[in-house]
């Protein structure tokens, strides 16, 4: 039984992490201030590694291009007021004083855990997202009827209200507030088959090139339901702005962010408001099957902080064959800060492998040309594996992973599939202490934890 959370250490290299010992997860709004050319953002982070027990609070940080980082602490603690510890929310800048606090205050509309029920309560701040209050009147929304998930507030203003769009469990519930504060009206719910337990709402919306016009997409967390793993995931349809209730669904089957299993507690969002054609996203690299496996042995350090953020993407919504589907590629700046130093480019006719890179770095594997009906290639070290296979014919990709470190967790071991939406020419891979991330020229990415460690990485093409 992993009872106690002491074993191993995990840093990374060029992902976002705590810089303080602590245990990071969901990823919280992430902001753009035009003033000051930095993003804001806030990510869950609990410094005693018991979840569930000893609860989480927001940590913020500040970034001009997402590949360096500074760290400010936490903005939002947990067990200062009665509703005891800080989840997943989202923030909103009131610009028009709508709420009460002064024009332009930062308010995080977060779940707590008061008593064992969830429950929306206020934060708000008036330094730009580095320091928060707790609202007099919390909660905002008290969960009156007990409901088991009530959780993961996300919020926008319209028209002179707050709206939140509220996950429970299968549905997303849809509020409304004239105050911002309670009471919050019930509008309208959103229900979603077939996907598990919803989570990370959020609404957008965003422009499609192929189609010549705006489309509303609604992002959601799910830990897999009939997929049988956990995801980012996308719907696209139709807002009425009277209520501003999502629906006409038009996708049959959510759009998948990205492949992999471990690209999840994601939030999305702009640089600007309403730059529609510029979407980003950030998620959490992990899974809380990892996490949460009683047969398996503890796979964290109190010594050291635990848990990453994915690389940063930028979203295409595109629609082709009647289809739609997403781009998704690392932010540019991240390419160009980090490729001059780390990259190896590796073709067809290449034979200086295996390959040695000193635990992290970007590799180009190119296709183009190979006749081959397998494209297969191997990473690792000396205590873990990671094998991706690509079969041209059918575009299936398929992933198995290994590590001494995560040995019988089951969520972690078993192989993985999926099929690429076209046929592919390139592939790139970034790795780094703990994490993969492929990107292919289909536009389409995958996710994994790897949970290695720093240390000489030998990267080896098997076929192609």
């Amino acid at each position: 039984m992993a009872e106690v959370i002491e074993q191993f250490v995990f840093s990374n290299g060029f992902h976002l992490s705590s810089e303080e010992p602590g245990f990071m997860n969901d990823i919280q709004t992430f902001l753009y201030d035009s003033e000051t050319s930095l993003w804001h953002g806030y990510f869950l982070w609990n410094g005693d590694y018991s979840w569930g027990g000893n609860g989480t609070e927001w940590r913020h940080f500040t970034t001009s291009d997402w590949v360096t980082f500074e760290d400010h602490g936490v903005a939002i603690p947990k067990y200062t007021t009665p509703q005891g510890d800080i989840a997943t929310g989202s923030v909103v800048i009131d610009q028009n004083n709508l709420v009460g606090y002064g024009a332009g205050a930062w308010l995080a509309y977060v779940t707590s855990y008061n008593d064992g029920v969830q429950t929306t309560n206020l934060w708000y701040s008036n330094d730009k997202g580095y320091t928060f209050k707790s609202c007099e009147s919390n909660p905002v929304q008290p969960n009156e009827l007990q409901l088991e998930n009530y959780r993961d507030p996300f919020a926008f203003i319209h028209n002179g209200a707050v709206y939140i769009y509220l996950a429970e469990g299968g549905k997303i519930g849809i509020y409304r507030s004239l105050t911002g504060k309670a009471p919050f009206t019930y509008i309208d719910s959103i229900v979603i088959d077939n996907m598990g337990l919803i989570e990370c709402p959020t609404l957008l919306e965003v422009s499609c090139s192929d189609l010549g016009y705006n489309k509303s997409v609604l992002v959601f967390g799910a830990n897999g339901g009939t997929l049988g793993t956990t995801g980012t995931f996308m719907h696209v349809g139709t807002v009425d702005y009277d209520t501003m209730v999502f629906g006409n669904i038009e996708t049959p089957a959510p759009v998948v962010i990205d492949h992999g299993p471990d690209f999840y507690g994601a939030r999305a969002g702009y640089d600007e408001m309403k730059s529609f054609d510029r979407l980003y996203c950030l998620g959490w690299a992990s899974n809380w099957g990892y996490w949460q496996d009683a047969d398996a042995q503890p796979i964290v350090d109190k010594s050291s902080n635990i848990g990453i953020a994915t690389l940063m993407r930028k979203l295409k919504l595109r629609y082709v064959d009647n289809e739609y589907y997403i781009e998704n590629k690392p932010v540019s700046s991240f390419s160009d800060a980090i490729a001059s130093e780390i990259t190896e480019t590796l073709d067809i006719e290449d034979t200086a492998l295996p390959l040695a890179i000193d635990g992290r770095g970007y590799i180009g594997f190119d296709f183009q040309g190979s006749t081959a009906s397998e494209i297969k290639i191997e990473v690792g070290g000396s205590d873990w594996t990671f094998v991706v296979t690509y079969i041209p014919a059918t575009r299936d990709c398929s992933i198995v992973r290994r590590s001494a470190k995560a040995e019988g967790i089951t969520e972690f071991e078993k192989p993985h599939a999926f099929t690429l939406s076209k046929d592919i020419s390139w592939m790139n891979m970034f790795i780094d202490f703990g994490v993969i991330e492929l990107f292919f020229s289909s536009g389409e990415s995958c996710t994994y934890v790897t949970f290695s460690s720093a240390g000489d990485v030998q990267v080896n093409i098997v076929s192609m």
